[in-house]
């Protein structure tokens, strides 16, 4: 069982994932459709005329974007998956509930905080 905020009643958690599922699956779309068109724009025909090297650099740009499109997508999908499994809304590495707030701001959001610093300083 999910828990987003201790002492609040099962039909408010239950009300609450039912808006973040929702919030997700809308993202996932958004996402999805970047992603398409990020797609299209790495496959356009390059330019054989542009001799300046922004040719070359607008596809590195775009080879960016569409990497961290498809981590996106990747991580709404895993959100997703949490939901359906009951885990939405715990650490991934120490199974604590995940702040309400920072699931506000990050729906696909896997770690708590001090689990998600502790990995970015191992980076």
């Amino acid at each position: 069982m999910t828990t987003l905020a201790l002492h609040v009643s099962p039909t408010a958690v239950s009300k609450d994932l039912a808006l973040r599922r929702t919030l997700l699956k809308q993202q996932w779309r958004q996402q999805l459709a970047d992603l398409t068109d990020l797609s299209y724009e790495a496959l356009a025909p390059i330019d054989e005329d542009a001799d300046d090297g922004s040719e070359a650099n607008g596809r590195h740009v775009t080879r960016q974007l569409l990497t961290a499109a498809r981590q996106q997508l990747a991580d709404t999908e895993a959100a997703l998956g949490r939901l359906d499994d009951g885990s939405y809304g715990l650490c991934g590495d120490c199974s604590n509930p995940i702040n309400a707030e920072r699931l506000e701001i990050l729906p696909a959001a896997r770690y708590c905080i001090a689990c998600q610093a502790t990995r970015s300083r191992r980076r």
